[in-house]
């Protein structure tokens, strides 16, 4: 009776140990679909920003260009503004500007007017692509922060789908065996075993906090607490297991 119940249970375990193992793979894969989604938002995130840096260094340059016709001839600012702003808003009154106008503020070619208006429209746009520029970096600093945190994910899931696996398979081969009851025994010595050892290590690091040339002592635990008679002369380390405290002579 009861190695039949060891049996169900067993069974049970491997039965739930594969449920949360097509859980973690169900997880994994929609984990890498949305790196795979992130990624191209990415890409097209960093073309965006490529083509608004394109157009930044243009209009650095159409400034430039500005800047040096500007500094030939000082009178040019002034037939480019009326070109380019008072002939679109109000066309009427151009022609009654043309002939008190010197004819050095004349445009020479028609080229350099088209290079002003492009000149104006950066201007006007500058604030624009300066908070575009901005927008981009957010938005990929935000994508990269996002796809750092999916990758960290997918290892957390992928080691425990290991884990899982390595249960699982311990499991399968106590079951083979016939001896389930065997097998879990094993388990929860294992698991009694490395919290033993890891007892050890942190009794050692106690241990070792204080200073070496002070000998230990090792008491045997009885009803009395020992830690009450503690005086200037002995000091309480810590236990070191169920039977023994440990002391260390000043």
């Amino acid at each position: 009776m009861e190695e039949a119940h060891a049996c169900d249970s067993a069974t049970d375990v491997i039965t739930r140990l594969t449920d949360e193992k097509a859980l973690i793979e169900e997880q994994l894969q929609q984990e890498k679909l949305q790196r795979e989604e992130l990624c191209r938002q990415l890409q097209a995130l960093e073309a965006k920003q490529r083509a608004a840096e394109r157009a930044f260094e243009e209009k650095k340059e159409i400034e430039e260009k500005l800047r040096l016709a500007l500094k030939a001839n000082p009178y040019l600012l002034v037939s480019l503004t009326i070109t380019a702003a008072d002939a679109e808003r109000q066309p009427s009154s151009l022609p009654a500007l043309q002939p008190s106008s010197p004819p050095a503020l004349q445009p020479s070619s028609p080229p350099w007017l088209d290079g002003c208006k492009e000149t104006l429209l950066a201007k006007e746009s500058a604030a624009d692509l300066q908070k575009r520029l901005s927008v981009l970096e957010q938005q990929v600093s935000m994508a990269l922060m996002m796809s750092t945190a999916t990758t960290d994910r997918e290892a957390d899931l992928v080691s425990q789908l290991d884990a899982l696996k390595g249960i699982q398979e311990s499991f399968a081969l106590a079951s083979a065996r016939g001896s389930p009851r065997e097998g879990m025994k094993k388990a929860l010595d294992e698991e009694q075993l490395a919290a033993k050892r890891e007892e050890q290590h942190r009794q050692r690091e106690v241990v070792a906090a204080f200073p070496a040339d002070r000998p230990l002592v090792l008491l045997r635990r009885c009803p009395i607490d020992l830690r009450r008679f503690t005086r200037h002369n002995v000091q309480w380390v810590g236990g070191r297991d169920a039977s023994f405290d440990t002391f260390r002579l000043q």
